[in-house]
């Protein structure tokens, strides 16, 4: 088993960590994600930004490398994006909020998806990882958006 240490951990793009024999990112997202997510601004999905979200970087506004793939990263501190950005709207105009799986089922709930949808669409779907599900949760919420 190798030790971690920093010189081993940081600053390397999306590490992969083995559970179970089955390699799983050390976040949820990918490519796709990204691209869905910007449908979902598009669409309306109104967000603040604030520590815990994950956002994608598409323009490249941030200048230091992003820790994982696809420039994306983790808020950890909103106030040092004020300070850089300006403004908590600048960010909001810059950034695409990238919902994590947790943040899609609220986002669901609060727009009046029903579960037994949710349900329906990730089994039909013949999902098979959560980073599909995610991609399901996404459409279900573009979808309704589209239909206000």
């Amino acid at each position: 088993m190798v030790e971690a240490t920093p010189d081993n951990l940081a600053h390397k793009e999306t590490e992969i960590i083995y559970k179970n024999n089955q390699k799983v990112t050390s976040i949820p997202f990918n490519r796709g994600h990204c691209e869905l997510a910007l449908i979902l601004k598009d669409a309306g999905l109104k967000w603040r930004p604030t520590v815990g979200h994950y956002i994608w970087d598409p323009e490249k506004k941030i200048l230091k490398k992003s820790p994982f793939n696809n420039r994306i990263y983790y808020v950890l501190n909103i106030e040092h994006f004020i300070k850089i950005f300006s403004s908590i709207d600048t960010v909001k105009k810059l950034f695409i909020w990238l919902p994590t799986y947790y943040h899609s089922r609220l986002i669901c709930e609060e727009l009046g998806i029903e579960k037994s949808l949710i349900f329906e669409k990730i089994l039909s779907a013949n999902v098979k990882s959560t980073a599909d599900e995610l991609s399901v949760l996404y459409n279900l919420i573009i979808t309704k958006l589209n239909s206000v």
